[in-house]
Order: structure tokens, then C-alpha cells, then sequence
């Protein structure tokens, strides 16, 4: 079974380009009401069937490509979407993140893996404690909160 296939098994879309992402908005637009806050649904409030808390984009490498980064974060922000992200500490940009930022980004992710430059360089990541350092600093000066994932 393929991955594509897979995934469609499972109940989830993988999303592998801007015109990916509008078909599975559509989708789920086309079967899911407006705005509910139902307070005892644990699911919280949700617009279109899709929780405002919940959202994730699950993609390790997102603010590669910046005009592609800024369509998605746009889509989001159309929908009034608060949202997530996950990217390299080497693909920090300021002026990125403070868009994404407008545009509803609460929190970005980033894959600092550990936090000594010894074994950053003997894992191979391409990486330096005090970048890392300045990619969490440049997130959380456009106002989105940081998260780092260690190995």
C-alpha cells in the first residue's frame, strides 16, 4: 500500500502542494456546517468542522518556500484560523515570521535535536547551538510561541 493510499485509509489528506491543500479544504468545507462551540464538546470550538485549537501543519520543513509558506498561512487567515507550524532552525526568516504570525501562527516547532555543538555536528544537522538559539529568539520576537523538539 502506498502512502497516498494509505493515509486516505486512515481518514487523513496529505497535503503535497497549495492546490493539494484547497481540494482538502474543499472537502471538508463541502461536509462541515459554520461556526459551533458546543461547551461540552471536548473538541472545543470549531468553524467548519475544523477545531481552532487543533490545527497543525505537519510538515517539517514548512518556511522552505516562503511564497508557498505565506499562500497557506493566507488560506488559514481567510478562514479566521489559528494554527502551527514546524520548520529547521536554518530556515529562519524574521520577515517570514512575523507574517505568519499575522496571519494566525501561534506557535512554530523547531528541530534543534540537542544542545551541544558536539554532537550537532556528530549527528550531521547542520546546525549550531547558538543557531538555534537566534531561530527560537526571531519566533518568539514576531509573537509566536517557540517549541523545540530534542532527540
Amino acid at each position: 500500500m502506498d502512502l497516498r493510499s494509505l493515509s486516505k485509509s486512515l481518514g487523513t489528506i496529505q497535503v503535497e502542494d497549495v492546490n493539494e491543500f484547497r481540494k482538502a479544504m474543499g472537502f471538508v468545507l463541502k461536509h462541515e456546517g459554520g461556526y459551533v462551540w458546543d461547551q461540552d464538546d471536548p473538541g472545543g470550538e470549531t468553524k467548519w468542522g475544523i477545531s481552532r485549537r487543533a490545527i497543525r501543519i505537519q510538515d517539517d520543513t514548512f518556511t522552505i518556500k516562503e511564497e508557498r509558506c505565506k499562500c497557506i498561512s493566507d488560506i488559514l487567515r481567510n478562514y479566521g484560523m489559528k494554527w502551527r507550524a514546524t520548520t529547521r532552525v536554518n530556515l529562519r526568516n524574521r520577515s517570514l515570521f512575523d507574517y505568519m504570525s499575522m496571519a494566525g501562527c501561534t506557535e512554530l516547532g523547531f528541530g534543534v535535536e540537542h544542545g551541544s555543538a558536539q554532537m550537532l555536528k556528530a549527528m550531521a544537522k547542520g546546525t549550531t547551538p547558538e543557531a538555534n538559539e537566534l531561530g527560537i529568539r526571531l519566533c518568539q520576537e514576531s509573537g509566536m510561541f517557540a517549541r523545540a523538539f530534542l532527540m
